[in-house]
Order: C-alpha cells, then structure tokens, then sequence
C-alpha cells in the first residue's frame, strides 16, 4: 500500500465493515489494516534497494545510463487474508482462497495473530516489519552481481532483439 492509502485503510475498513462490505486491497499489507483480501505485488524494499544501488553506482562513476538495461522486479503475487475481519463481517471464504493465501490473519484468544505460509513472504514480512541494516560486506557480492547483470553489451542486445522478433513473426 502507498503511504496515503495505508494511513486512511483503517478508517476505510471501519467504515466499510459498519455497511457489511468487504474491503479488497491492492496489496497484502491491506490485511493488517483491516481489509479482508490483500493480493498484489510485495517486493517494495528490494525495489528501493535497487534503486539505491543503481544511484550510488552511478554517483560514483561505475554506472553508465546509457549501456545499461532496465531492471524489473518479478517476483510473484502475494495474498494476504484476514480470517478475523471475515468472521467479524460474517463472510465465508472459499476453500481455494484460504490455501492460496500466503500471510494469514486470525483471531487467536483476543489478540490477531498471522500465520505466515511460505519462507519468502517471511522474509519479506520480517524485512518490512522489522528492518535494520544489512552489513555491507554481507551483501556486497549480490550487490556487485545485480549491478553487473544490468550492462547492455552488444551479444545482450542482440539476444533481446531476437527475442523481440521472435515474439512478433
């Protein structure tokens, strides 16, 4: 969620249960805000981090704009559910949802408690929740091979522009 839609979420979930209607957000976070659904993408700190590593290098001199390709998150759609706010709307929710999702909200003795699925939304969520640097010298060979796999050379350009006349003919 974007910071303007994550501070207004709760109010918008407050306002929407008090109606009976279930709110859908465009990201999982939305869960923690009182959404029923949240799905959408999640690599938001390792996006920033890219950037930031693509700034200094070319502050620094190592980082030509101009041979360089564009870099694109891929990672797949989080889905975030939250058990206690459709239990509270009296919502179902389907079998086929409840397996897909990768972060679970629910209610346990009064207090939300989330169960998280899979050991990459873990990782992210611990990175977002609870952050904190990461040694330079820990992340500096990734650092230096995402960097490096950014740079156009000209069998790269080739190879993307067969692929290009591929996808057209």
């Amino acid at each position: 969620l974007d910071a303007t839609i994550q501070a207004g979420m709760p109010i918008v979930a407050a306002v929407a249960a008090e109606n009976g209607i279930p709110v859908f957000a465009a990201n999982f976070d939305g869960i923690f805000y009182g959404a029923v659904v949240g799905a959408g993408f999640y690599q938001f700190y390792d996006q920033g981090n890219q950037v930031g590593l693509m700034a200094a290098a070319y502050l620094r001199g190592e980082l030509d704009i101009a041979s360089n390709g564009i870099s694109h998150m891929t990672g797949d759609m989080i889905v975030g559910l939250n058990m206690a706010t459709a239990e509270a709307q009296d919502l179902s929710v389907s079998r086929e949802l409840s397996e897909r999702a990768d972060v679970a909200a629910i209610l346990e003795d009064g207090r939300l408690d989330f169960d998280i699925r899979s050991q990459e939304t873990a990782m992210e969520q611990q990175r977002a929740m609870f952050g904190g640097p990461v040694p330079l010298e820990e992340r500096e060979g990734g650092d230096r091979a995402f960097l490096a796999a950014l740079e156009c050379t000209p069998e790269r350009i080739a190879e993307q522009q067969a692929e290009l006349d591929a996808m057209e003919g």
